[in-house]
């Protein structure tokens, strides 16, 4: 299997890039179904707690919605993407952004009682280390693991886009992503295909500690 090494671009360079070029506006309206159904989840799920996390949070829009939404004292962002943070901060100057490598990130105050993400564990080579990261010095007990990705093998539409972007892409089917979850430990594991439109659809996975 190819590695990150082996393109022309890292996947932080690709966000960094369309933070230049505004392209994190468009990544917003067409993921914004998908986190309505995440937040609505987690509504379900853990209405309520101290602290949430957005992994791989981008400009930021994400974290802004959840903490309109959701009845937790504080929802924080993290992303790898230096302009993407800055864009964060720029457009919710009150909020918590970090720009912070996602794959070895702690918070140092507490661990949290959900961790979302949306589009961002197929860029990573070894995303069943981040998740079992997530589960062992991230989550809360009884905390709550939510993942969407539009990018896995019965999405076929997004097959060709790690040939399109150059950018690394971990290429991965819904059963592959469902046991990565259920081996770091997550229980009740579930997950849904969220329609996006006709013809493609997000992957939701939830699971809890």
């Amino acid at each position: 299997m190819k590695k990150i090494k082996d393109y022309a671009i890292t996947p932080i360079e690709l966000f960094n890039d369309w933070a230049k070029i505004g392209k994190d506006k468009g990544m917003e309206i067409g993921h914004n179904n998908s986190v309505e159904f995440m937040i609505k989840l987690i509504k379900r799920y853990k209405p309520q707690a101290n602290l949430g996390i957005d992994i791989g949070c981008g400009n930021g829009w994400a974290v802004k919605k959840m903490k309109k939404e959701l009845n937790y004292d504080k929802i924080i962002g993290v992303d790898g993407s230096e302009k993407m943070i800055k864009k964060a901060k720029k457009e919710d100057p009150k909020g918590d952004y970090f720009c912070e490598n996602i794959i070895k990130y702690k918070y140092k105050e507490k661990k949290f009682d959900f961790i979302h993400s949306m589009e961002v564990l197929y860029y990573l080579e070894k995303p069943e280390n981040f998740i079992k990261h997530a589960f062992l010095n991230m989550q809360n007990d009884e905390g709550l693991f939510i993942m969407g990705i539009d990018h896995y093998k019965e999405n076929k539409l997004s097959l060709n886009w790690s040939q399109k972007c150059g950018v690394f892409m971990n290429t991965k089917s819904i059963t592959d992503w469902f046991d990565i979850i259920k081996s770091a430990g997550y229980k009740k594991v579930k997950y849904w295909q969220v329609p996006n439109n006709d013809k493609e659809s997000t992957l939701v996975i939830l699971g809890i500690k």
